[in-house]
């Protein structure tokens, strides 16, 4: 599937940015990494089709992800979205603040830790 090869892509874009010290990118990347198989889950799980994703919000994406990680238990990254939404609107609209290093990390350790739970459940 497309879209879960362009949220891999997120994800090793994401270590390449922090690599370079470019760490607002790289927490703007990983958001989208974490969105777009947030958008991979829904799609096989038969609550979104992956074709019309442009259509649909980041809140609705959020809204209905949430519902689905309660319904397959997987409630221990319901906030790392939550977090990386956050920090992207943080790295791109203000425009006082940019992210250090160690917070760039905690951006990308949650990020692998909501792509191994999720790429788990997707395996199963």
């Amino acid at each position: 599937m497309m879209y879960l090869q362009k949220a891999e892509d997120s994800l090793k874009a994401s270590q390449i940015l922090l690599d370079n010290g470019l760490y607002d990118d790289m927490v703007a990347r990983s958001y989208y990494a974490a969105f777009r198989l947030a958008c991979v889950a829904l799609h096989n799980a038969g609550q979104l089709d992956i074709e019309n994703v442009k259509g649909r919000s980041h809140k609705w994406v959020k809204i209905h992800f949430s519902s689905f990680l309660k319904e397959k238990n997987l409630l221990q990254i319901k906030a790392h979205l939550v977090f990386l939404y956050n920090a992207r609107d943080h790295a791109d609209y203000n425009p006082n603040y940019s992210h250090s290093r160690e917070e760039a990390e905690e951006v990308l350790s949650k990020l692998i830790e909501f792509f191994q739970t999720i790429k788990g459940y997707l395996n199963t």
